[in-house]
């Protein structure tokens, strides 16, 4: 179950969304779907941007007043941070393996 108050849903959306179109790329300019399952950087690099534009986003939300915008109770701009830490670890995985 998905527990989100005020626009705190567009986390999951960034996330998905950027994981997927970074997996549609990379598929593409790979020429097969296999560059994906075998590099975790390019989760890492999508995580990233998820992460950059839930930060951002939730930035300019938490400056109106009014309804809270959280994702499993925790804020909204909180989730960039933790998403880029996400795609550094995925990123570092694939390097120190």
């Amino acid at each position: 179950m998905i527990i989100w108050s005020g626009l705190g849903f567009l986390v999951a959306l960034f996330a998905f969304g950027c994981a997927l179109a970074g997996q549609l790329l990379t598929n593409h300019w790979s020429g097969t779907e296999a560059y994906w399952h075998q590099h975790r950087w390019t989760l890492g690099a999508a995580l990233g941007v998820a992460g950059l534009l839930s930060g951002l986003v939730g930035a300019m939300l938490q400056r109106r007043p009014g309804a809270r915008h959280t994702l499993f109770f925790i804020p909204m701009h909180w989730w960039g941070p933790l998403l880029v830490a996400g795609g550094l670890a995925a990123a570092g995985y694939d390097y120190f393996r």
